[in-house]
């Protein structure tokens, strides 16, 4: 404690020109540039797995010129398979459908310049806090290559925590600055809670933002001003922020609200999940300062009972107070590190429950405590020459090391195999990993492997998760031929959960393979019953119906489900070919070759429209009109748009830069 005595760590900048501080403040951002770069470049040549499949790939309206149609309706939750309205990090996924074309390797480039700004941004607030540029650029090192951080950079689909921590930063780096400025100018106060409103719409962990600025006036007030003076003077600052937080809740818990069914506290109750929350809370803390072993999934047993290590923990919970309380009073610093830890972290700590435990995800943005605890540390100590010399020497070192975990880790997340076989090592007893991992061998063709993971995966017990289990068993089931086995387990998967539409698609397979089709077109009926707005409801029944049509009318019955795809979905090449299949076995020979010549106008080069027309002995020539054809725009308006907007945010850092040096 004693490095810390007396320690204010109040922005005192040195005496150096301005323009030589530049230079400094240039070298430095480079320096973390590198180092980011050096930490995520295995990324580049990651594929999408996890959610990347869910959120990105999944979504079709990625490919449509009118993403913004549902951006801001209640329908949002629907066509962008969200589970909270965080509409700028669905705006940015757009962003790569017209710059890369959704590739991954495009969304992984777009992830790594997102944590380098955010790098920049955690250390201009360092550098705005103490003033000591070498000190802060060594706290921002640390933020720059922390193993923890690895989960919301290597995937792709958790770009929404990058996007909040800028705009978290940025705003926190804005009000620092207009306190050193002390100018009641409306500029500051404009653009911190511009950047609060992007930074809640990019994920609710922006929430914490009026926490951290009445945090920073009662724990680090301006260098010759009161507590008090600092609290008065940043009252419209509280009031701004708290009114907007206060307006988005509302507009997150009514209008913009997934019907999906309310999340519970872990265990039930508000005492089982404060119970179960400080032990993951020190969990966290222990990663923080010994990052290994990482794992994508953590099971934690909620604790439904007062155990000594529960006790322990929140006993824990009241020391980490009262350190903190006294550190605020010695070590100013320090004190506020400790606490922005616990007031960042409270958004994903369950006091309003949101359906999960733990990720190193989440503590993305409260990881910057560790950044500014290192940071007061080393300048507590640069009086001291030898202590001092061994501080940087050790920080150093903890970076480098830091840096091959870090790139060791990003290969983890190179694809799903590598991924989840990871995951069920560090993680015996998720029911996820096993799941994932026997999704993962089956589609290599591993069956017999894919259900002994399934069946761990049981034994794991994860409600959530059993329903997908139960179908994706009788997938496998169904590749290696026990179809009674694999009808039970798609069964099992609708009594689980009724209005899961996949099952009744492979019981509808089944029965028609079986020359059932009666049987066949009942589950076909279902599963359109269950998503009647659903395209491939129609489609896939429509597809199976004429494959096993026996008659005229089983025909007939399919052409009908087909058109109904067709009206829901005009922009589908294949499904036109496969409405075109059931019109030729009709008989409507004229009709089917202009379904086709339209489907060839959607896809010029797909083969197996080139395959009906050479069947039919006809040119294929596309139509002159497409019923619904599918625009993409010039990717340049993408890079127009990059463009403008980094020459925005350039004139604005530059305008507060003026105003800052003025």
């Amino acid at each position: 404690m004693a490095i810390f005595m007396n320690t204010n760590c109040s922005p005192t900048f040195p005496p150096d020109p301005a323009p030589q501080r530049m230079r400094r403040l240039l070298l430095a951002m480079l320096a973390l540039a590198l180092l980011g770069a050096a930490a995520y470049w295995k990324t580049l040549s990651n594929e999408y797995v996890y959610d990347d499949k869910d959120y990105i790939q999944g979504v079709a309206a990625y490919q449509e010129t009118l993403v913004l149609r549902d951006m801001f309706t209640p329908e949002y939750f629907k066509v962008y398979k969200e589970r909270t309205y965080r509409p700028v990090g669905s705006l940015s996924f757009y962003l790569d459908s017209l710059l890369w074309n959704m590739q991954a390797r495009g969304a992984h480039s777009f992830n790594m310049l997102l944590h380098i700004l955010v790098c920049w941004m955690a250390l201009a607030v360092l550098y705005t806090m103490t003033g000591k540029l070498p000190e802060s650029a060594m706290g921002a090192a640390i933020f720059a290559v922390h193993p923890i951080h690895v989960e919301a950079v290597a995937l792709a689909s958790n770009r929404e925590e990058l996007l909040c921590a800028l705009f978290f930063f940025a705003a926190l780096h804005l009000y620092l600055m207009w306190r050193n400025v002390r100018r009641d100018t409306p500029a500051f106060l404009i653009l911190t809670t511009l950047c609060f409103i992007l930074a809640l719409c990019s994920k609710e962990m922006g929430a914490a933002l009026p926490a951290v600025l009445v945090l920073c006036d009662l724990v680090l007030p301006p260098a010759g001003e009161t507590r008090g003076g600092a609290l008065r003077r940043g009252l419209p600052f509280y009031a701004a922020t708290g009114a907007l937080l206060a307006g988005f809740m509302v507009l997150r818990f009514t209008i913009m609200h997934q019907d999906a069914g309310a999340a519970e506290y872990p265990g039930g109750s508000v005492w089982t999940a404060l119970l179960t929350m400080s032990a993951v809370f020190f969990s966290y803390i222990k990663l923080l300062f010994a990052p290994w072993p990482l794992c994508a999934d953590y099971v934690v047993d909620a604790a439904h009972g007062l155990t000594v290590w529960r006790a322990a923990a929140l006993a824990g919970l009241a020391a980490y107070a009262a350190a903190a309380a006294h550190l605020c009073r010695r070590a100013p610093m320090a004190g506020f590190a400790i606490l922005f830890f616990a007031v960042a972290w409270l958004p994903v700590s369950n006091i309003i429950p949101f359906g999960e435990v733990m990720a190193e995800r989440y503590v993305y943005i409260p990881s910057f405590a560790l950044s500014a605890l290192a940071a007061c540390v080393l300048i507590r100590i640069k009086r001291y020459r030898t202590p001092a010399l061994i501080a940087y020497s050790a920080v150093a070192l903890a970076v480098l090391a830091m840096l091959a975990v870090t790139v060791v880790r990003c290969g983890v997340w190179r694809d799903d195999a590598t991924l989840w076989s990871n995951t069920v090592a560090c993680a015996p007893c998720s029911a996820k990993a096993h799941h994932d991992l026997g999704n993962v061998l089956a589609r290599g063709g591993a069956f017999e492997k894919a259900l002994e993971h399934y069946d761990m995966a049981t034994r794991c017990d994860d409600e959530a998760e059993q329903f997908k289990l139960e179908y994706n068993r009788g997938l496998a089931l169904m590749a290696l031929g026990r179809d009674a086995e694999s009808e039970r387990a798609f069964l099992a998967s609708i009594n689980l959960h009724p209005y899961y539409v996949l099952p009744y698609y492979n019981l509808g397979k089944l029965a028609a393979q079986r020359g059932d089709l009666p049987r066949a077109t009942r589950y076909f009926r279902q599963a359109i019953a269950v998503d009647p707005d659903n395209a491939h409801s129609y489609c896939v029944a429509g597809h199976h119906m004429r494959l096993f049509a026996g008659n005229e009318e089983q025909r007939r019955e399919a052409l009908k489900m087909l058109n109904q795809c067709v009206d829901k979905d005009p922009g589908n090449a294949n499904w036109r070919a496969e409405l075109a299949l059931v019109l030729m076995d009709l008989g409507h020979r004229r009709s089917a070759v202009q379904e086709l010549r339209t489907a060839l106008s959607i896809e010029p080069n797909n083969e197996l429209i080139l395959e009906i027309f050479k069947r039919l002995g006809v040119a294929p020539e596309p139509a002159s009109r497409v019923d619904a054809p599918i625009y993409r725009p010039s990717p340049w308006k993408a890079w127009l748009f990059l463009a403008l907007l980094f020459f925005g945010i350039i004139i604005c850092l530059m305008y507060v830069y003026y105003l800052a040096m003025e």
